[in-house]
């Protein structure tokens, strides 16, 4: 009986040594995959807020604060100043004038026979019919004169003055001093030797009594925006 038992705890013994002996059983596992991260970041841009504004969008989508655009924002930025060229044009069906780099004009002047290709159109010779022309009537219009192309036709000298300069012109013999006093998008006030004229809009003039001369204004050319032109052109008689 005793060794019937020693036999069993033997068995026993060896059983329990050989399970510890084994391998541990391996668990598959499934790697995990990385989380996918939505692209972030902007590409920095100008952007027309509205038709008078625009804005900077920087690299980290953030937004910068809208700068005005005084000509108005078109394709994402500010319109730039429009450019023309010098020479004289029709201004509408029947006028005529010196358009300036600038696009304002100066000489203007009618066109009684309607204004085409910059030039005044000579009276038209079927205006009456051979029973109610009258006979060797002499030219009441003459389109020479209008259709001369030097800026000063003779008759006058246009001066251009820029607002914060200074201009000397000679008057019988005498030498004075030109300013722009105030400047507005549509009227001027102009000093002559310190003395202050009344607002004057374009075609407006002002006498000056104690020099004897009267100061014409006949083109206001004021752009708001910086660096912009802001000028005067006149003329004296």
């Amino acid at each position: 009986m005793l060794k019937r038992g020693m036999l069993l705890s033997f068995i026993l013994i060896v059983a329990l040594f050989l399970f510890s002996c084994q391998s541990p059983v391996k668990t598959e596992t499934t790697p995990e995959t990385p989380a996918e991260t939505a692209p972030s970041g902007c590409t920095a841009h100008w952007e027309c807020a509205d038709e008078d504004f625009k804005h900077y969008q920087a690299e980290d989508c953030s937004w910068g604060t809208p700068e005005r655009c005084e000509l108005g924002c078109v394709n994402n930025t500010c319109r730039s100043a429009e450019v023309c060229t010098p020479g004289f044009k029709c201004i509408d069906d029947f006028r005529r004038g010196y358009q300036k780099e600038d696009c304002s004009f100066l000489s203007k002047i009618d066109c009684e026979w309607g204004c085409d290709a910059g030039k005044c159109q000579e009276k038209p010779t079927n205006i009456f019919t051979n029973a109610t022309a009258p006979a060797s009537t002499p030219p009441k219009y003459s389109v020479i004169a209008e259709n001369n192309d030097e800026v000063a036709s003779g008759k006058k000298t246009i001066y251009s003055l820029k607002w914060g300069e200074q201009q000397q012109i000679d008057i019988s013999g005498k030498t004075h001093n030109v300013t722009i006093h105030d400047l507005k998008p549509d009227k001027v006030m102009i000093e002559v030797d310190k003395l202050e004229s009344d607002w004057l809009m374009e075609k407006q003039n002002y006498s000056y009594a104690n020099i004897g001369v009267t100061f014409t204004i006949e083109a206001i050319l004021y752009q708001a925006y910086a660096g912009g032109k802001q000028e005067i052109d006149y003329s004296v008689r």
